[in-house]
């Protein structure tokens, strides 16, 4: 039995290859993004969830020296301990403001002159809340109304998403190419080996159906869809594979046959150029959808708006409901 012919063997592997290299893809992306993806999570959970460890900038901040004490204004370094000290002298530094309390709790406490110098100059550098000497850890490039963890979270995002989106459009492709390649293999089994010419119709139909409901669940057209003559190449190559096949030669029917294998050429690379085009990165962020459970993304993500009812992907708000 003569092999199938050189354009449909073409066909085939130039397919084959496209699936095992875009699942090959597939692999390395996803890898990469569950790998940093898990690295922003022990980041998150050391770092913000629990207690933070503290720097040696901090460490030096928290701890006090024995020349603090020298660095004090005499009347602080004489100073009768346990004793009030309320009314400030002629050069004293301002006193130490305090919280809004009530007369009772004011009494029971020390407050404005009645504390060291030390305390008060702590007070004031800290902000007036010693919470506040910890440093915060959120990106300087994040700044909204939202809580500090979502801003990390947002600015670790963006060490993944892109390699998360683009191995499920892998996916997609490598299915696409898997299902052609099937095709061209049942047109050289079926007519080349068996004569089967209903039989491999039969074949084809089912082939092109589907591709045509996969381009129709994950792509959203824009303009007009170049991609859908892609799945027509399976019978366009079918029909150029009957009239190799068939029983009785002649030149007329060589050359429509010719004509129909570079007709599924040109529909292949047709549908190829489409497919990169859509699967690039968008130039404008998506408009802002306020209907809940639209398709939105923050600006700063570049990611093809083709496929963005499909990407699935969480991001954190950047201003919180009132």
């Amino acid at each position: 039995t003569p092999p199938p012919p050189g354009w449909l063997m073409g066909l085939e592997f130039v397919n084959i290859a496209g699936c095992y290299m875009f699942l090959g893809l597939c692999l390395w992306l996803a890898m990469h993004a569950s790998m940093r993806a898990d690295t922003a999570s022990t980041h998150m959970l050391t770092r913000f969830v629990r207690l933070p460890i503290p720097s040696q900038g901090m460490l030096d901040k928290a701890r006090k020296f024995l020349a603090s004490f020298e660095e004090q204004p005499l009347n602080e370094v004489f100073r009768v301990p346990f004793t009030r000290h309320q009314v400030p002298g002629p050069k004293a530094e301002p006193g130490a403001k305090v919280a809004d309390v009530d007369a009772d709790a004011l009494r029971r406490a020390r407050h404005s002159y009645d504390v060291p110098a030390w305390y008060r100059k702590e007070r004031e550098v800290d902000g007036r809340n010693p919470c506040e000497s910890v440093e915060s850890m959120m990106p300087l490039t994040a700044k909204s109304d939202a809580p500090e963890h979502f801003e990390a979270y947002r600015e670790m995002q963006m060490e993944w998403f892109p390699y998360d989106v683009y191995a499920r459009l892998c996916i997609f492709l490598s299915f696409m190419h898997l299902l052609s390649c099937w095709a061209y293999l049942q047109i050289g089994h079926l007519l080349q080996e068996d004569r089967a010419l209903f039989a491999c119709a039969i074949v084809m139909l089912p082939m092109f159906v589907l591709q045509q409901i996969i381009l129709t669940l994950d792509i959203i057209p824009s303009g007009f869809p170049f991609h859908r003559l892609g799945p027509f190449g399976l019978w366009t190559a079918y029909i150029a594979a009957v009239i190799e096949y068939k029983r009785w030669y002649t030149p007329e029917a060589q050359v429509v046959g010719f004509v129909f294998v570079y007709i599924s050429y040109g529909l292949h690379i047709i549908y190829t150029l489409q497919l990169i085009r859509l699967c690039r990165p968008a130039d404008e962020p998506p408009a802002v959808a306020e209907s809940p459970g639209a398709s939105w993304w923050p600006g700063e993500w570049r990611l093809p708006t083709a496929f963005q009812h499909a990407i699935w992907l969480v991001a954190p708000p950047k201003q919180l409901e009132d």
